[in-house]
């Protein structure tokens, strides 16, 4: 299968994936790989019970009974998981796997007549008792392996390299992924709540109408107000650094002003403000030069996405898939 192939192409990158792990068993099991297929149209059944247990867990996490949709979407996660856990198994992922070890040793502990035996006792025990087979903690750690080989391992259609004409390319088909946010020129003049106690408000208001009657600017200013902290110019802040700054509650209502006159007064966290915005720079497209690194990160989260996608399409189609029960149809999402 093509998977297959693919996985032992790129053993480097099983290493990074999982370790020595993965190193060591595409070594040992190669010829295996290459002389058998994975399960072949084996047949994968999600069961009534199975089903009733997945709108259960979403009603505990929701408190909301779940729609039809999200048990599809669940039953569906289910049969992919379910598929890379036999994967897994079909490459030998589970043997030793210092992982699975330590959890089926604990698991023997658990079931063990005598706890203080070698933890090589407790491992053989739950192997003779199926452990490895039944616990759930294994499967999802296998199907988890499965999950980041699949989407890590490179092909012809989807590399791990991305050239700068993709870049631009992908830049250009998204650009509200990478705007920059907008960002004002502001300055400010404080009234202590600590200081003006409940006087601060009907001072803010009093020196506004002053300014607005007066036509002054920022510059022209000296001495109004309180001492601030942060200080009373702030030169092109985003909302972000505005949070920080005021809060959110002040920062909110700077998103509807004017630019060019005293408002206010502003509430913060500290008091009273009032606000002249000097200049106001509106979201826009970066170049290429500035956000390659995000871009390229996006392309290859996508390509990713994608792999894991063509992956489990592949594999599922070595399955004959049932699902019991009548609300959730093997050929809508799953």
């Amino acid at each position: 299968m093509k998977f297959l192939t693919r996985l032992q192409k790129f053993p480097a990158l099983h290493f990074l994936l999982i370790g020595a792990l993965l190193f060591g068993i595409h070594q040992a099991h190669q010829s295996y790989v290459l002389r058998h297929s994975p399960v072949v149209k084996e047949e994968l059944v999600i069961g009534r019970a199975q089903i009733e247990q997945i709108k259960q867990d979403i009603f505990t996490q929701t408190a909301v009974r779940p729609s039809t949709a999200q048990v599809q979407a669940a039953v569906a996660k289910t049969i992919d998981d379910e598929i890379l856990y036999r994967q897994a198994l079909a490459l030998h992922l589970d043997r030793n796997n210092p992982s699975v070890r330590n959890r089926l040793i604990q698991l023997g502990k658990f079931v063990s007549q005598d706890p203080k035996a070698p933890d090589e006792a407790h491992y053989r025990k739950a192997l003779e008792l199926g452990l490895d087979r039944s616990d759930l903690v294994i499967k999802r750690y296998l199907s988890g392996v499965m999950r980041l080989v699949a989407a890590k391992v490179p092909t012809p259609q989807l590399p791990a390299t991305v050239t700068k004409q993709e870049l631009q390319d992908y830049l250009t088909r998204n650009p509200q992924a990478f705007l920059t946010p907008q960002q004002l020129k502001i300055s400010q003049i404080y009234f202590s709540r600590d200081k003006r106690k409940s006087q601060a408000e009907a001072d803010a208001k009093t020196l506004l109408k002053q300014l607005r009657a007066e036509g002054k600017k920022p510059e022209e200013i000296a001495d109004q107000g309180d001492p601030f902290l942060e200080g009373n110019h702030f030169p092109w802040l985003n909302e972000s650094s505005l949070q920080r700054s005021f809060g959110a509650a002040f920062t909110q209502h700077l998103q509807n002003l004017p630019a060019g006159t005293w408002t206010g007064p502003l509430p913060s966290s500290y008091g009273w403000h009032l606000v002249f915005i000097e200049g106001i720079r509106p979201p826009e497209v970066p170049a290429l030069e500035q956000v390659a690194s995000q871009v390229r990160n996006a392309i290859l989260k996508e390509r990713e996405q994608q792999r894991l996608a063509a992956t489990l399409q592949e594999l599922r189609s070595g399955y004959a898939i049932r699902v019991e029960d009548g609300e959730v149809h093997a050929n809508g999402p799953i």
